[in-house]
């Protein structure tokens, strides 16, 4: 018999080996994710707070000029019944411009940091982190499709 087509524990100490690498990844993650929230301020209590009263709750974090770490954006989903009666009134008038709508949805969305919930926030920081929020808050809305349109 030839040892080599005997032997089945490598098969599954390769398998094993892949499980254990992408739990420790998953880890390594996790780890940084706890590190960043604990130097932007935010807390577990936040978080779950956050869970209880707005459900479906994302972040995203932005390269800031003069901070030292990456400055974490923590928002909520919104449902189509906000689209029409809360956001989208206050984003068609006819002095409003693409920019502004942007930071309307942005501060509209946004849990964190709270003084973001002011339009008047973005006007100091890099330029287009609103706009990546209003875009950000769409795709995770449910704004995306999940396939392109197909002829049956």
């Amino acid at each position: 018999m030839i040892d080599h087509l005997d032997d089945t524990s490598t098969g599954s100490d390769t398998q094993q080996q892949a499980v254990d690498a992408a739990m420790d990844a998953e880890t390594d993650l996790e780890s940084a994710r706890r590190q960043l929230f604990e130097l932007n301020g935010i807390t577990d209590a936040m978080m779950d707070h956050w869970k209880a009263n707005f459900g479906d709750v994302v972040w995203t974090s932005f390269l800031v000029p003069g901070v030292a770490h990456a400055v974490i954006f923590v928002y909520r989903t919104i449902t189509r019944g906000e689209w029409k009666r809360q956001v989208r009134p206050l984003i068609q008038k006819p002095d409003i411009t693409q920019d502004v709508a942007n930071e309307i949805v942005a501060s509209y969305v946004t849990l964190y940091p709270v003084p973001a919930r002011e339009t008047t926030y973005w006007e100091s920081m890099p330029a287009f982190i609103p706009d990546s929020i209003s875009e950000f808050v769409m795709n995770v809305s449910g704004g995306q499709p999940a396939t392109q349109p197909m002829r049956l």
